[in-house]
């Protein structure tokens, strides 16, 4: 009798290790793409401020051309609101890739949490 207790003692415990190293392998890759994510926002954050830069940067070319041009203020202005439009289009697409890491991040966070309670409890 003690044999067969000891067997199965023995079979938890190599059940609860083969799921005790899975939920670290799950929590690792968790880690490994929030990781990720959190360099993809930091370039998303750089693109943003390169794109406001060229923005501001052609608004500056855009007031010393119209001296030499001598182009109308409503041609200047046409000219001003496509840009404008252009990158504010670009910039509502960088912002809505945001918002999809953002929620990625939030899961993956989320996931992290509760592999790191299932753990806690196997651990008791």
């Amino acid at each position: 009798m003690e044999n067969k207790i000891y067997d199965l003692l023995e079979k938890m415990y190599a059940d609860f290790n083969e799921r005790f190293i899975g939920l670290e392998k799950t929590t690792s890759e968790i880690k490994s793409q929030v990781n990720n994510n959190s360099l993809i926002l930091e370039k998303i954050q750089t693109d943003i401020k390169t794109l406001a830069e060229v923005q501001s940067s052609f608004s500056e070319q855009l007031d010393r051309a119209k001296d030499k041009d001598g182009k109308t203020l409503g041609e200047r202005l046409d000219v001003i609101e496509l840009a404008i439009t252009n990158t504010s289009k670009s910039i509502n697409d960088v912002i809505d890739a945001i918002d999809v890491i953002k929620d990625t991040t939030g899961s993956h966070e989320m996931d992290i949490k509760i592999l790191k309670r299932i753990r806690a409890n196997h651990s008791l």
